[in-house]
């Protein structure tokens, strides 16, 4: 009976862990200098998307669903380095000198799958996040995908609240975040179709709103909102 207990326990544990893994495609990275070096804590940005990464101290480095299309970005104190990924599903990265890079794709990378790195991506909680990203992750609820993507912003007695900004609203005593969208207030997040979104920011610092604004700001632009 004990070995059965055992067993199952094992099985729901197995489980459990399946379930926590990250969802899409994997994309592993490895960068180094121009000696063969691995470089440790490079931070590597998915351009135009508000995500960003480490490289870890073997160099190495992971996304989620990168596209075709993309580019990164390797930053490494004032030196700045682009590569476009050009179809690729990993990246094997030399940085030279001069803002200069060799790539190219690795079928070792490719082949480690999730296990590679275990922090694969952020999002900036003062920064900002492109609308595609969430709808690249298959976000279809506003409310959600940020709760899920972007530190510090929580559910607090049904208030979106950004966490250690450290001011209450002395009027109300709300924790909850001033919401625009194209620089109208609205209540909730569920006033926005994900669909719509061109990019989220969120701002610990909203003192430029006022007391309306003492506890963070999610502000919200939209693709038609662009042409005000």
């Amino acid at each position: 009976m004990k070995h059965l207990i055992l067993m199952l326990s094992m099985i729901c544990w197995a489980v459990g862990l399946y379930a926590q893994e990250p969802q899409g495609v994997p994309f592993n990275g490895f960068v180094a200098d121009a000696s063969g070096k691995p470089m440790a804590k490079v931070k590597i940005e998915l351009k135009g998307v508000g995500v960003y990464t480490y490289s870890d101290k073997e160099g190495r480095f992971g996304f989620t669903n990168v596209q075709a299309d993309d580019v990164l970005v390797f930053i490494k104190k004032k030196n700045k380095v682009e590569v476009a990924v050009n179809g690729r599903r990993s990246l094997h990265v030399i940085l030279l000198d001069g803002g200069k890079s060799q790539s190219e794709e690795s079928d070792e990378l490719i082949d480690t799958g999730f296990g590679y790195v275990k922090k694969r991506e952020y999002t900036n909680s003062s920064g900002t996040i492109s609308g595609e990203f969430l709808r690249r992750m298959g976000a279809q609820d506003l409310e959600a995908a940020i709760l899920g993507r972007v530190a510090g912003v929580t559910k607090v007695n049904g208030a979106i609240v950004i966490r250690n900004v450290g001011t209450v609203n002395p009027t109300n005593a709300s924790q909850a975040a001033l919401i625009l969208v194209d620089g109208s207030e609205v209540p909730n997040l569920s006033m926005v179709n994900v669909q719509d979104v061109e990019t989220v920011t969120v701002q610990k610092d909203g003192t430029m709103y006022g007391l309306r604004g003492a506890n963070g700001v999610i502000l919200i632009k939209t693709r038609s909102g662009d042409s005000k």
